[in-house]
């Protein structure tokens, strides 16, 4: 594998690598590593099995787009196909990963960093789809998808039925929505933080297309138990202190609507880590009063603190 990177890296900075470390953080199947070449500079290359090649450039061109539009991000620097492998390589943005670092701050620059995560995710969302889609019957149908899975699991969360009925009854809020790039995994373990300062967003590698609104669900369901502070100002960035009602009204069923998902992806993917979503969807639940509230218990708790 070294010399794999050796030449690539050479080839596209005409340096000599020194040293390759893993990355091991996250779900992603990718493996990741950070290379580091004489002169010091870092370079993150990301390596997926060569059958993702269709999917795997199409996420590099998002990210392309993205770091064309002035987005904090990783500089994308190639991507090719190498035998078994689809090989990215990135430039490598210094820093911690904002879940490690929110916590040791003060509220005013928890607040500060998230202010500045909303104003990259509006950048991210001015990037448009070569092709249209409908959102509501695409979504409609994969929200019922999942409900039929969740419905033949053996897991069960309470007052799932009268969620079900909230989301049915609430659907048609959907339609018409306007449709952008979606990150799709905007939140705290992908937002690396340098100098108490917000340093850029990474991994694009669950990006889709859809209405921009549902990408903030992830904040709800990770950033907010790291970060109320993060969390509030992340919404007051994106909308420049102006946040307009139907974003909670769409914010408050997206995040309904992401609770069945959850349990049947836990239940697929992570089974030893299902009580632990179990906790945190109650806790999205609670935030959102049963859904009888569009605006989080902890938005406006911290607006009527600060």
């Amino acid at each position: 594998m070294h010399n794999l990177f050796e030449t690539i890296i050479k080839e596209s900075t005409n340096e000599s690598i020194i040293s390759v470390s893993e990355i091991k953080k996250g779900f992603s199947s990718d493996k990741k590593y950070v290379v580091t070449t004489k002169s010091k500079r870092e370079f993150l290359v990301k390596l997926a099995d060569a059958k993702e090649f269709t999917r795997k450039e199409k996420e590099f061109n998002v990210h392309v787009q993205a770091f064309n539009q002035n987005v904090k991000t990783n500089e994308p620097i190639i991507f090719r196909k190498h035998n078994d492998y689809c090989l990215s390589v990135f430039s490598y943005i210094k820093g911690l990963d904002a879940s490690e670092v929110l916590p040791r701050l003060s509220v005013e620059e928890q607040y500060n960093i998230g202010y500045s995560a909303g104003k990259e995710l509006r950048k991210i969302h001015t990037i448009k789809p070569n092709h249209s889609m409908n959102w509501y019957e695409e979504r409609k149908s994969k929200y019922e998808r999942y409900w039929s899975q969740y419905q033949d699991s053996n897991v069960r969360l309470e007052g799932m039925d009268k969620i079900h009925t909230f989301i049915m009854d609430n659907l048609s809020l959907i339609i018409g929505r306007p449709i952008s790039i979606q990150h799709d995994d905007f939140q705290v373990n992908n937002i690396i933080i340098e100098n108490n300062k917000y340093a850029g967003v990474i991994d694009f590698n669950r990006f889709d297309i859809g209405d921009p609104i549902h990408d903030f669900y992830k904040l709800g369901q990770f950033s907010r138990e790291v970060s109320v502070p993060f969390s509030v100002g992340q919404i007051d960035g994106y909308y420049e202190n102006n946040v307009p009602n139907h974003f909670w009204e769409l914010y408050n069923l997206y995040i309904a609507m992401i609770i069945v998902p959850s349990i049947v992806w836990s239940v697929k993917v992570t089974p030893q880590l299902v009580d632990e979503m179990l906790i945190r969807l109650q806790n999205m639940i609670n935030d959102q009063e049963t859904f009888s509230s569009p605006i989080p218990k902890w938005y406006m708790d911290f607006k009527s603190a600060y």
